[in-house]
């Protein structure tokens, strides 16, 4: 299917934009806290791309990064992952 739209000589694209994980990693964190003490934790980092979800064109990589907790719940890591496993 085509997302590629002309009307009356005009020419637009209209894609329907969807975040997808294309990998993603834990890293250990240090930072410190309010009395100088260094604080350890670990972050998720996760390199993302939009697909249209009509067509399969793709746009600009990014990255992102949060912490565990959210990771653990975010639901484009939640589907890469699950397709690793089963891979």
């Amino acid at each position: 299917m085509s997302c590629t739209r002309e009307f009356m000589g005009f020419h637009w694209d209209h894609h329907q934009w969807e975040r997808r994980v294309v990998g993603t990693r834990s890293d250990p964190t240090q930072e410190v806290n309010m009395w100088g003490q260094p604080v350890y934790g670990t972050s998720v980092l996760c390199h993302t791309e939009y697909v249209c979800s009509d067509c399969g064109a793709t746009k600009r990589q990014e990255g992102c990064i949060c912490d565990t907790e959210e990771g653990e719940q975010c639901p484009a890591r939640l589907t890469f992952l699950e397709s690793e496993h089963h891979a």
